[in-house]
This record gives C-alpha cells, sequence and structure tokens, in this order.
C-alpha cells in the first residue's frame, strides 16, 4: 500500500503529519486488498477480512468507539471482524461491506449521511444499516451515500441540499436509504463532493446533483435532480473527485 500528498491528519498512513509529494509506501504488510480515501481519512480492507483506518477522527470515522485521539497516523484495525470485503470513506463518516451483503456505517450523522434513519451527532462504531443482506457496492462522498444492490437496484440516502440524493427532491436531507432507480441493471455507482453517478450494464454513464463545475459531463453548469443520462457518452468505469468526474 502507497500514499502520497496532504497529510495533516496523518491520513498518509506514515506515522507522522509530514506531507508527501510522491508515492511512499505504508508499512510492509503485503496482504492489502482495498483501499479508500476521503476527505482526510483512509479505510483499507485486507485480504485476510480485516478493517483499518487511519486519519482525521473528529467526527469517529475511524471507528475505533471515541473521538479521541483526533488522528491517528498508522493503519489501526477497526474492530475484530474478518468478513469485511469493502469500504468507503466520505467527508467525516465512513461505510463497509462485509461478506454477507449487510452495510454498516459509523462517524459524523449531522445530515443523515450514515443512513441509520436519523441526524444523532456521530456513531462511534460501525452500525449495521437496517436489515438488508443485498447489498453489492458502496459509495461515499462528502457527506452522502449511494449503494448498488445485488438485484441492480440503486439506493442513496444523506445530504441533499443539490440533489445528490437524486429522488428528484432538493435541501433536504434524507436519513435513510431511497431508492432512486428501479431499473435493475445498474453495475457501478460513484459519489463525489456534492454529485453521484451510475453506470448501467450496457455502458451509459449517469449522473445526478451539483454541477456548477459541469461535473455531470452534460455540457452545462445546471443542477439535475434524478438521474440522467449522460449523452454520446459509455464507459466501462467511473470514479468522482471532489467536483470533478474521470471515467475510463
Amino acid at each position: 500500500l502507497w500514499a502520497w500528498g496532504s497529510n495533516w491528519n496523518g491520513q498518509l498512513g506514515l506515522n507522522d503529519t509530514n506531507d508527501r509529494w510522491g508515492p511512499v509506501q505504508i508499512g510492509s504488510d503485503t496482504n492489502w486488498a482495498q483501499v479508500s480515501a476521503g476527505m482526510s481519512h483512509c479505510l483499507a480492507v485486507k485480504t485476510n477480512g480485516t478493517l483499518w483506518a487511519w486519519g482525521g477522527n473528529m467526527e469517529g470515522q475511524l471507528g475505533q468507539g471515541s473521538t479521541t485521539p483526533q488522528k491517528i497516523a498508522t493503519p489501526t484495525q477497526v474492530g475484530f471482524d474478518t468478513n469485511w470485503v469493502e469500504a468507503a470513506a466520505g467527508g467525516g463518516f465512513s461505510l463497509a461491506r462485509k461478506i454477507d451483503n449487510t452495510v454498516w456505517s459509523w462517524g459524523g450523522n449531522t445530515v443523515g449521511q450514515l443512513g441509520q434513519g436519523n441526524y444523532s451527532t456521530t456513531y462511534l462504531s460501525p452500525t449495521r444499516i437496517g436489515l438488508a443482506t443485498d447489498w453489492a457496492q458502496i459509495a461515499a462522498g462528502s457527506s452522502h451515500a449511494i449503494a448498488r444492490n445485488t438485484k441492480g437496484n440503486l439506493w442513496a440516502w444523506g445530504y441533499n441540499w443539490f440533489g445528490q440524493v437524486g429522488d428528484g427532491t432538493f435541501n433536504n436531507n434524507k436519513p435513510s436509504p431511497v431508492q432512486i432507480s428501479f431499473a435493475t441493471d445498474w453495475a457501478q455507482v460513484a459519489a463525489g463532493n456534492n454529485h453521484s453517478l451510475a453506470r448501467k450494464n450496457t455502458g451509459g454513464l449517469y449522473a445526478w446533483g451539483y454541477n456548477s463545475f459541469g461535473q455531470l459531463g452534460m455540457g452545462n453548469v445546471n443542477p439535475i435532480y434524478t438521474p440522467t443520462l449522460v449523452p454520446s457518452f459509455a464507459c466501462e468505469s467511473v470514479r468522482a473527485g471532489c467536483d470533478h468526474t474521470i471515467a475510463r
């Protein structure tokens, strides 16, 4: 595992807070399987199914049961479970999926970004979202989340001031998962700062939410409140940055 860039919260996992201008290896372990970078913290899953976190912890997003210390500069195991398969780091919150296709969340929750049905200030350790056992993929934005289930349906929750949840509304947050499409052919999801993306099995790319920088790819800067096809474009994979999008 390697990291570089801003490190003011120890989010590079190198046991200090010094910025790095190029890739530096994190420790010597060779069994990392998946990694996710949030605003000021990181999450990673190892091949043995353990979950690890490091960086800023001001909102409990490292899942250590406390907001003290406020930063942890080396990978630290989250609990003792060995059945994690995917993690997604957001702004000040975290999501992770287990092998049984349950999804768990923790960290800041002031706008319902944890999907727990409330606006509790923080959840300090992984807490299961609902009873569903069919989640297939998760993505965390700044303060909202997008998920796809094994049926190919699309769901979202959290901050919705710019319509990034995608249910056709805006200026109203969603503290519980909301199904935003009855289509069954969604293949991948991605969440940026305040915009969202989803790709269908056919390669068609859909986007919605904040668009002041053209990050939705529509040729304009107008916000969109429901998944809308990006014209004349198909892709095999998509990722969302803060206010930009990249696809292959």
